[in-house]
């Protein structure tokens, strides 16, 4: 069928004993899914069948409807055809066609005149309309035109013998115009180059009684005075080149020859330049005749009795008018409303998207389009984007698109399927781009809180870059977060992906969404998940912080993210590595009652003597008369404790 009206046969009229059965959209007898889909990554291939409505008695003069019918009779008829039916008219007529309308006579002109089957004049065997004289010169010797002045046999058109092409005035003479009118450049010529000689260092003497021999240069200008009383020094000097010292071939403006030639000291060379015609402006042209004409002879035509039709009220029965050999010819190109398997279906068939039941027709998909072949339509590669649950279920549904845009003869839907994000980034809340934390170091402010900054968790397609934007608190997506440290008080520590971290597990971080401390993060609408983080109640050199993303793809730590300082070192190269949390200030303590150190208030230093027969008394000496106590404090002036 032709047309998506023809699947239901809407608008068809009805003959008497015709009745109509309709057609169908039938999905295949099973459906497989992964479990879970992938966003991004192609469905098992799909094929489903489209059945036509069926109207009984369809054909074209009796030929049945597995063939489109053809008759060439002065009546002929097509019954339930899907689609207009196509009429074709033959015959010009009766009567003799060549004595109609014209004038070139075989016993006047000396032609012969026929007419084809449909009406068109041919003079002496070549479709015309009449006879043409040319008239007209060439003037050859000028250039003008090569040949004789004619005329086209058919409609009579001047035909002007044209010239040989040469350069338009305004052309450089050296470009050249080929025999089929391309001009070609000038020829390459040669430009001079040189290079000036490297400076080098000549000796001078300050000594009248000594001559430069007694002195020497090296490379860097440092003097050698072979006498010793020479008062040797280095000049700097140095040789300067200019066009004038080389030459090219013959020395000419534009020398043909590429031999360079000129001072040694200056390295000449020669450079090919190759003008284009643009730069040069040259064009080619060819002038021809101006004086050749066509008068006509005398007139060819046919005026054949016209062969038409009539049809019945609902174009299905045709009737040829017209001369005695007239004939009508019905046909049903595009098939019947036969009940079988549409051939050639014109609409195209889409399918559709559901997520939890709410319709999202293609925006979600891609391949979600494909055309009718040989009686069923496939989809190869129906893919889902943008979108994925943990928690609701998806289905397909189809349809065929029909004249006006919508969708008509729906299928069932498919059984539901999950569909799962691949991967996700975890990237600074002011640009998606910076995957790594905002700073290398933070200091632990009030309360004992160092602030780490505003973050964002985005789902990604299988490809790893296609962002899912449909997707809210719902779909049951969260992520979990763990702080670890080094062990050995250096910068050991590694959050592994692939294996056990090396570090421990550190207290004290937290993750805040809307305010409020939680310890799995939530998504939320249009497929973000925003939070801050902050650690409190500890510091260190050496900190990761690792995100495992809650999804049936992500069951185990491969996919994991891993958030770093990005860190430049020495010789420039920038990478990631951990972050250090530091106290905002120290404070030395000392004494019994635990004083705070500071420019009027400090431990006195004491002298002891010993007695040597005391066995329990120590050595002479001088020092405090108690230990110091340093204190890591916050911004507040409190001491950090492990949370």
């Amino acid at each position: 069928a032709n047309s998506v009206d023809g699947i239901f046969a809407t608008g068809y009229p009805l003959s008497d004993g015709e009745i109509l059965t309709p057609g169908s959209l039938s999905l295949p007898a099973s459906f497989t899914t992964r479990e879970p889909e992938q966003a991004g990554l192609a469905l098992a291939s799909q094929t489903l069948t489209i059945t036509c409505a069926n109207i009984s008695g369809n054909g074209c003069d009796g030929v049945e409807s597995t063939t489109p019918g053809v008759q060439s009779v002065n009546s002929s008829m097509c019954m339930g055809c899907a689609g207009p039916v196509s009429v074709a008219v033959l015959g010009v007529g009766h009567g003799n066609a060549s004595r109609f309308g014209s004038t070139c006579l075989e016993a006047v002109h000396g032609v012969e005149v026929t007419c084809s089957p449909d009406g068109i004049p041919h003079v002496n065997g070549n479709m015309s309309t009449g006879v043409w004289n040319a008239t007209g010169t060439c003037q050859a010797d000028k250039g003008m035109g090569q040949g004789s002045c004619g005329c086209d046999v058919s409609n009579g058109d001047v035909t002007i013998p044209l010239g040989p092409w040469n350069l338009t005035a305004g052309s450089d003479r050296r470009c050249e115009c080929a025999a089929n009118g391309t001009v070609y450049p000038p020829a390459v010529w040669y430009n001079v180059s040189f290079t000036t000689a490297d400076s080098f260092y000549n000796a001078t003497v300050s000594n009248e009684t000594c001559s430069v021999g007694n002195c020497t240069c090296d490379a860097s200008g440092v003097s050698t005075d072979a006498l010793g009383y020479c008062g040797c020094a280095c000049e700097l000097t140095a040789y300067y080149c200019s066009p004038s010292n080389c030459t090219c071939g013959d020395g000419s403006p534009k020398p043909l020859d590429g031999t360079p030639t000129g001072d040694a000291e200056c390295n000449c060379g020669c450079v090919p330049v190759q003008e284009t015609v643009e730069e040069n402006h040259c064009e080619c042209h060819r002038e021809s005749c101006s004086d050749c004409h066509c008068d006509k002879v005398c007139t060819a035509g046919c005026a054949p009795d016209p062969c038409g039709f009539t049809n019945d009220t609902h174009g299905k029965v045709f009737t040829s008018t017209g001369g005695n050999n007239c004939t009508v010819q019905a046909s049903c190109a595009g098939g019947f409303f036969g009940g079988r398997s549409f051939t050639a279906l014109n609409s195209p068939v889409k399918a559709n998207l559901k997520k939890d039941g709410v319709d999202l027709e293609q925006g979600y998909l891609t391949g979600h389009t494909a055309n009718l072949a040989s009686g069923s339509v496939a989809f190869p590669a129906v893919t889902v984007k943008r979108t994925a649950s943990e928690t609701k279920g998806y289905t397909l549904f189809y349809g065929v698109t029909n004249s006006t845009g919508s969708q008509v003869l729906l299928s069932v839907e498919t059984p539901v399927f999950k569909v799962a994000a691949n991967y996700f980034k975890v990237h600074q809340a002011a640009s998606v781009g910076n995957t790594f934390l905002t700073a290398p170091e933070y200091l632990v402010g009030a309360q004992q809180t160092a602030s780490l900054g505003a973050y964002n968790i985005t789902l990604f397609e299988q490809d790893g870059a296609t962002a899912i934007t449909l997707v809210d608190s719902a779909d049951g997506f969260t992520a979990s977060l763990i702080l670890l440290t080094a062990t050995d008080g250096g910068h050991t520590v590694r959050y592994n992906t692939a294996g056990a971290d090396v570090g421990r597990v550190s207290d004290g971080l937290e993750a805040h969404q809307a305010g409020v401390v939680t310890e799995k993060l939530q998504m939320e609408d249009g497929g973000h998940m925003g939070f801050e983080l902050s650690v409190k109640g500890t510091f260190g050199v050496a900190f990761q912080i690792g995100i495992h993303l809650n999804s049936t793809l992500t069951v185990d730590k491969t996919r994991d993210a891993i958030l770093q300082a990005k860190m430049t070192d020495d010789s420039g190269t920038v990478h990631l590595s951990p972050f250090s949390i530091s106290p905002n200030s120290t404070v030395v303590h000392f004494g019994a009652d635990d004083q705070v150190y500071s420019p009027d208030i400090y431990p006195k230093v004491v002298h002891q003597s010993a007695h040597m027969w005391e066995s329990d008394v120590p050595g002479e000496g001088s020092g405090l008369p108690g230990s110091l106590v340093v204190h890591f404090v916050d911004s507040e002036g409190n001491d950090i404790k492990s949370a």
